[in-house]
């Protein structure tokens, strides 16, 4: 699962950096964006084939594969049943003082 979360964030981050500004103080990759790109998706590559190849990882590839098909459902229901909660951030409520 975490090197799923990793593909995404990498492919994100190569689809979509240049439309991102760049402010004072944040750091920019500037000349080692693509050597970073690229040794980001070798290791991505290398660790797809570890963990799809071996036949012995059956269950933990189901496990994560149902994990996601959960998600997306509870996602897909979220959007139908409450369209607005994932677009508009709720403000927090003030708490009461513990007396």
């Amino acid at each position: 699962m975490p090197a799923l979360l990793y593909a995404a964030t990498v492919i994100l981050h190569t689809l979509k950096a240049h439309r991102i500004p760049t402010e004072h103080g944040h750091i920019k990759l500037v000349r080692w964006e693509t050597p970073a790109v690229t040794m980001a998706l070798i290791w991505l590559a290398y660790e797809f084939v570890i963990l799809i190849g071996p036949a012995e990882l059956r269950t933990a590839q189901y496990f994560v594969l149902e994990s996601l098909a959960v998600g997306l459902v509870v996602s897909i229901g979220q959007l139908i049943l409450d369209p607005g909660a994932l677009r508009v951030a709720s403000e927090p409520e003030s708490a009461a003082p513990i007396k």
